[in-house]
């Protein structure tokens, strides 16, 4: 995940932003994000971080990826919150900055995709999820190691509206491996936030929601 802003703004960091809004206190800059979703928790976190109020920017909910990526590029929204490679096509063009990731604002192994299973599938049938875990491993080692490979496999499926040059730069750009053994930690906090915001009811343990034996004992 990452926060991008226009480049005509010279935001560089969360910092910057802090420093842009004191500076222009009848501007409201709008901030492209979805509602209840990590990509609207790590802007209130940096925000918290900085000591920014959330009603010194103007925050847009979108319910849809792709339309919010065409509001930053039209013009429409100053900031975004999203995820690569759709961030990484506008930084690489020049047109926007980065002002944080979810690396700096959580940690490098903060989950960003989660894949879910049925309990009974994986008490009753273990052998499905080591197997599908270990085609994604497969598929990480592909995108850590050589990612223009990985990039040639995702291209026949057209899986992103990027160029292979920002889809590779999204690779090679990455603040840590790719790895599926989530920090429980960071979980644990985006949770406590999600109940504190009342988008969720009950405080349930990280560790409760993943179960990572059997990827631990894969990834050794």
């Amino acid at each position: 995940m990452q926060v991008i802003a226009k480049s005509k703004y010279s935001i560089k960091s969360v910092g910057d932003l802090a420093r842009y809004i004191k500076a222009n206190p009848n501007t409201k800059l709008k901030i492209a994000t979805l509602k209840g979703d990590t990509l609207e928790l790590i802007l209130l976190d940096a925000f918290e971080k900085a000591d920014i109020a959330v009603d010194s920017v103007e925050m847009v909910y979108f319910d849809d990826l792709l339309a919010m990526v065409d509001s930053f590029k039209l013009g429409k929204v100053d900031m975004l919150s999203h995820i690569k490679p759709y961030t990484t096509q506008f930084v690489e063009s020049g047109t926007a900055t980065v002002v944080t990731d979810n690396a700096e604002i959580w940690s490098p192994t903060t989950p960003n995709t989660v894949v879910s299973v049925l309990d009974k599938t994986l008490t009753g049938r273990p052998e499905i999820v080591k197997s599908y875990l270990k085609g994604v491993q497969c598929a990480a080692k592909i995108i850590n190691e050589t990612p223009s490979k990985a990039v040639a496999l995702l291209k026949g499926g057209n899986y992103y509206r990027v160029d292979d040059k920002v889809l590779i730069k999204a690779f090679t750009s990455q603040p840590a491996p790719i790895t599926f053994t989530p920090d429980l930690i960071a979980v644990q906090k985006v949770v406590d936030e999600m109940v504190s915001l009342k988008y969720i009811k009950a405080d349930i343990p990280a560790s409760k929601i993943f179960d990572i034996s059997i990827v631990k004992a894969l990834e050794k």
